[in-house]
């Protein structure tokens, strides 16, 4: 229910941030919106990705596991019939595909919480320079739409941690 309630605050507090500036400067808004397709479908696809390795680590976590398992629940039987090797060289092995799922896991979960906003900065500081520069509007109703926009996009950015907390809780 906190996941829930965690998802609808950002997803309701970013409908309500792009709404305001669409009423006041539906241009400048839709331009922004548009130039945050694209990283929308990266953020697509790194989630996808994210799922896929988080799938791929849980299921070596299990053999992992298993073969361990195995190893103490028979080690009196492998000690005596010299096949303690073996198992001691599978769990080596499950060991070492497991720790770079983990990196691979941890890398991809990083790029998706923190690698977008460097894209978002820039965005918004093209966006001050065409509006300011090259079409000769004020800079602080440009700035103060940026606020709301950067506001958004923070929680826009929220949503994806937050649902897949939330699906993990249901």
């Amino acid at each position: 229910l906190r996941q829930m309630a965690t998802l609808m605050v950002y997803a309701s507090t970013s409908i309500i941030y792009l709404t305001i500036p669409l009423l006041f400067q539906p241009i400048v808004t839709g331009f922004l919106i548009g130039v945050s397709i694209p990283v929308i479908a990266m953020m697509l696809i790194v989630n996808k990705m994210t799922r896929v390795a988080s799938i791929s680590h849980t299921l070596h976590s299990g053999r992992q596991q298993g073969f361990l398992v195995e190893a103490l629940s028979h080690a009196k039987y492998l000690m005596a019939t010299g096949r303690s090797n073996v198992v001691v060289d599978r769990v080596l092995t499950e060991t070492r595909l497991l720790g770079s799922r983990y990196r691979r896991l941890m890398t991809l979960s990083g790029i998706a919480r923190y690698g977008f906003e460097p894209f978002i900065v820039i965005g918004l500081a093209l966006v001050i320079i065409y509006y300011t520069q090259w079409q000769g509007q004020m800079i602080s109703e440009i700035l103060f739409l940026l606020f709301l926009y950067r506001t958004a996009a923070v929680n826009l950015l929220s949503i994806q941690p937050a649902y897949r907390s939330f699906l993990n809780s249901s």
